[in-house]
């Protein structure tokens, strides 16, 4: 009989990085079973993979969130009876959680695949392995006080035990398709037609979501009105862009912007345009915390971690960490103001840019064999 393997994934790199491996695995036998709910829902659809109950009806998940309520991790798994459960860390996680705690219970063997750092912390459950993206990630799973110091119960809460999770160093799958990572054609068309103006153009790629863009944002657009010869590029998370619950942050976003789309300094790609052809596309990218500092840097791009108080506090709430660690390693550079990014960050490719992406790849397994590594981590899991 095939093995099960039961995967939750909420967002667009929950499936990023799933979705490899739920290929890799079926051609291996197994029978992966995708419980599915916010963006992932559709992309697994559209991928031509079949997710638990389907679709959901109206009324069966919030419409703002993609949040479902039709689903009982409970009764999941002791319909499927997995041989492995391996659980999203989206913020804020959901299903994930509920699932990872459910399987705790039943004592279904639990794993997570990071793809950024500190992670794990995200949810209460606890696994009993841990994939991660490289040394310092293995590290903060080490180190985490929640698994080395992990209550036997509410009855015996007095008692402690180290459930500290074995720990596999495999880089993230969503990275292994960035070696084929190709611009956007109408995009490059835009930036041509711009540079024929712009000599030696500076592209600005933002990307952000929660409270923390509002400064990095004002930053950056202080940027491109002082540099005559650049360009931003925004991709803000969509969750806060549609949900209406987070329309004041829309609202002061493009506010933020207006100015310098007035001067014809913005170029807002489709929708549609995957985030990593557009990193293609820019000089430098631009975040606090998230994921495309890391795609920047294997993709040969000048990360930027743009710092503030609220993004510190923000990275220690989600993460663990208050700054992004690449840049204690010298992996990314860190700004807190527009006078700090144009003297640091340069259009063109410097001896400083190219140091950064060496220490980059010297940490982050980007060699396209991370699905590979995952993969042969659940097999040994499953069969444990």
């Amino acid at each position: 009989m095939a093995k099960k393997v039961l995967i939750v994934t909420k967002d667009r790199m929950e499936f990023n990085i799933y979705h490899p491996v739920v290929c890799n695995l079926q051609k291996r036998g197994f029978e992966p079973v995708i419980v599915a709910e916010g963006l992932s829902m559709e992309m697994w659809v559209k991928a031509g993979q079949e997710i638990w109950s389907g679709l959901p009806k109206a009324g069966d998940f919030d419409p703002d969130t993609r949040a479902r309520t039709d689903i009982d991790p409970y009764a999941v798994l002791t319909e499927v009876k997995p041989d492995l459960v391996m659980t999203g860390l989206a913020n804020p996680l959901r299903l994930g959680g509920s699932f990872g705690e459910i399987a705790n219970r039943l004592k279904v063997r639990l794993g997570y695949v990071e793809d950024l750092w500190g992670v794990h912390s995200r949810s209460p459950a606890f696994p009993d392995f841990v994939c991660t993206v490289d040394e310092l990630g293995a590290k903060m799973i080490r180190e985490y006080a929640a698994y080395s110091q992990a209550s036997l119960g509410d009855v015996y809460d007095y008692l402690t035990t180290d459930r500290t999770p074995k720990i596999y160093v495999t880089g993230c799958p969503a990275d292994d398709v960035l070696l084929a990572v190709k611009p956007d054609p109408k995009t490059e068309e835009i930036l041509e037609a711009c540079d024929a103006n712009m000599n030696n153009s500076r592209v600005i790629l933002a990307c952000g979501q929660d409270e923390s863009t509002t400064p990095m944002l004002q930053g950056v657009v202080e940027v491109v009105m002082r540099d005559p010869y650049s360009l931003l590029i925004p991709r803000l998370h969509p969750k806060w862009m549609s949900d209406p619950s987070k329309a004041e942050f829309k609202k002061l976003w493009l506010e933020t912007l207006k100015p310098a789309e007035e001067r014809g300094k913005v170029y807002w790609a489709d929708a549609s345009v995957d985030t990593r052809s557009l990193i293609r596309s820019a000089t430098e990218v631009v975040s606090i915390y998230s994921n495309v500092l890391r795609e920047a840097a294997l993709l040969n791009r000048m990360p930027v971690s743009w710092t503030s108080d609220i993004a510190r506090t923000r990275m220690l709430a989600n993460n663990g960490f208050s700054q992004y660690p690449l840049v204690s390693i010298g992996a990314t550079l860190e700004v807190s103001s527009t006078e700090e990014y144009l003297a640091r960050v340069h259009r063109t490719c410097t001896k400083g840019h190219l140091d950064i992406l060496n220490k980059l790849r010297e940490t982050v397994q980007g060699d396209g064999r991370a699905t590979e590594r995952v993969v042969q981590a659940m097999l040994a899991e499953s069969n444990s």
